[in-house]
């Protein structure tokens, strides 16, 4: 009788293994089968990403905002190329170009720069916004940038203070536009 037991207890523990072996082989083969779509997905994301800095690049958007922009295509296939916003490329004072299907760009507004038809380039002019970018002293982590409308010190301008985080990304913390308004950011 404790035989039969033993046997019995022995075999019940094999059908054990083996179902824990079936369990742990399609739980292998589910995570291998995850692990290689989060590859994809991920050089999905960097294509995309640096398709995006690409567009930016060629349509002459500033360095600092290159990494973090929102690039649409309209129905006439024109490229709008949004950055610089507060919170966002597209937040409040945020920065627009177009470029047409050529890749010209034809509308061209600065972080913060007034709306109007000096941003066109049919009209000839673009805004004579300067952009001076310098790395704060005592924390060389925090770019100052400083912009306006005028000429380069002119008594009305904005200021843009970024944080550069250890993955290289940029944070913005402080803004203010050339009309001395400020921003909580």
């Amino acid at each position: 009788m404790a035989k039969h037991s033993f046997d019995e207890a022995k075999r019940v523990h094999e059908r054990s293994q083996d179902e824990f072996k079936a369990a742990k082989a399609e739980f292998d083969h589910a995570a291998a089968a995850f692990q290689s779509r989060l590859d994809v997905v991920k050089r999905q994301a960097q294509s995309k990403k640096a398709n995006k800095r690409a567009i930016a690049e060629r349509a002459g958007v500033p360095f600092q905002y290159r990494d973090n922009v929102w690039v649409s295509t309209d129905s006439d296939g024109n490229t709008n190329i949004y950055f610089g916003g507060v919170g966002g490329p597209n937040g409040p004072g945020h920065g627009h170009y177009v470029t047409d299907r050529s890749g010209k760009v034809t509308y061209r507004r600065d972080p913060f720069d007034p709306h109007g038809s000096q941003n066109f380039e049919e009209s000839g002019t673009f805004s004579s916004t300067s952009f001076r970018d310098k790395p704060q002293r005592s924390d060389p982590t925090i770019i100052n940038t400083y912009f306006n409308a005028g000429k380069q010190d002119g008594d009305k301008h904005g200021h843009v203070k970024y944080r550069r985080n250890p993955d290289g990304s940029m944070e913005v913390f402080y803004a203010r536009d050339v009309e001395g308004n400020e921003y909580d950011v």
